[in-house]
């Protein structure tokens, strides 16, 4: 691999500082937000969490996730931070739950900026890929869509997920002499015990060596077996301790699968035009896979796999298909298991480090291609990343009460 070249120290000390501030900024308003929805059973009625001495039984039962028996899911790492935020708040105050949310979603996207380098300097090790990294992270760390997640505090069993699978791509990446230890396996387990949306691991992994490292394709399915051997082990746990009082809640499960690939293709608009972010959609399943929005989610769903396959027969157009492949994979879980909601909006916070890699990517391709001069190029990112700040600085106002 080509010894990639990056901007100045200075810069990018500078660079760096500019976009904590602006994350900091943006979510400046949020850390007194209320709790909402599932906080109330998980977080105000769980008297679990009100003693670190229970700590040890929230990894043996997972009735400890919740008061109320059909939620109740084996998620020990989220109760866990939940009993030590209660610890430090001495009680229900909102700003030290948030407050850990947000430091956890800063090491996340720092973490999400070293894998877009990854890709970058496997594919273009020059200082525009370094750019197109740091503004596809800055992308996704400001996206309106992740405040969803960010100001719900339960969900951040969607940010551990996402942490630990971002961690053990990154780690299996950046340091080849571990991989015969498994030690990029241990951020994805933690990952498995706050959600099971961390198994999709194992697939991202085999989709990065396959487009990423030189190798045949049986030597792509072996080195990605003890992945999906111990992740696979792992998820099988978390479903065996789930106590027999859960239920996933759908009404019909072959209504809520032939929907989702119109499901999918309401995420992916929102990534471009996210004006109908809302807390709850109360959106119910198709009745027929021949409607007509149906019959565009699968003809959408052909066209992205058309697409990802398109771009990963040229190295320069990899980490279009990765970020593709990303989001196709990372969608599955909620695709597949019929949940009581048809979508959420913190289901996109998996996908759209896959999305925010492809999009910008793309970007970079084209500017390549007709030229574009720089000044133009850096007031188009500037101006997406400031409207993005701000309107995810608006969606935390509606996060703040019941009411609003």
């Amino acid at each position: 691999m080509v010894e990639p070249k990056t901007p100045p120290s200075a810069t990018r000390y500078f660079v760096a500082a500019v976009l904590v501030s602006l994350l900091l900024l943006t979510y400046s308003n949020h850390f007194n937000n209320a709790f909402h929805f599932d906080d109330s059973h998980a977080v105000l009625e769980n008297p679990w969490i009100r003693d670190l001495r229970n700590i040890p039984r929230f990894f043996t039962d997972g009735s400890t996730f919740s008061a109320l028996p059909a939620n109740r899911s084996y998620r020990p790492i989220v109760t866990t931070t939940l009993a030590v935020d209660y610890w430090l708040a001495h009680g229900l105050n909102p700003f030290w739950f948030h407050l850990t949310t947000f430091i956890w979603f800063a090491v996340l996207c720092g973490s999400v900026f070293v894998l877009y380098r990854g890709v970058a300097n496997r594919t273009r090790p020059t200082q525009s890929g370094w750019w197109a990294a740091l503004v596809a992270a800055a992308l996704y760390a400001l996206h309106p869509v992740e405040a969803e997640t960010v100001n719900y505090v339960v969900q951040r069993g969607d940010l551990f997920a996402t942490l630990g699978v971002v961690a053990g791509l990154v780690i299996y990446a950046q340091f080849p002499r571990l991989r015969r230890w498994g030690v990029y396996l241990l951020p994805v387990i933690l990952g498995v015990l706050s959600k099971p949306s961390a198994a999709v691991f194992p697939a991202l992994l085999l989709l990065w060596i396959w487009l990423f490292e030189p190798v045949r394709f049986r030597t792509v399915l072996l080195r990605s077996l003890p992945a999906f051997l111990v992740t696979g082990a792992a998820a099988l746990f978390t479903i065996r301790m789930d106590p027999p009082s859960f239920v996933a809640g759908a009404v019909s499960t072959a209504a809520y699968r032939f929907s989702q690939p119109a499901v999918l293709m309401h995420y992916f608009r929102r990534f471009f035009l996210p004006t109908d972010l809302t807390a709850d959609t109360d959106h119910f399943p198709f009745t027929s896979p021949w409607q007509l929005e149906p019959l565009a989610g699968f003809l959408f769903l052909a066209t992205l796999l058309a697409l990802i396959l398109w771009s990963a027969k040229k190295p320069a157009q990899r980490p279009i298909a990765f970020g593709l492949g990303w989001f196709l994979i990372a969608s599955a879980p909620t695709s597949l298991v019929a949940l009581a909601e048809l979508e959420n909006d913190h289901r996109m916070f998996l996908p759209f480090v896959g999305l925010a890699l492809s999009v910008i990517w793309t970007g970079l391709l084209i500017v390549d291609r007709w030229r574009v001069p720089q000044p133009v190029v850096a007031g188009v990112c500037a101006t997406a990343l400031a409207m993005a700040a701000f309107v995810a600085h608006e969606r935390n106002r509606v996060w703040h009460t019941e009411e609003s």
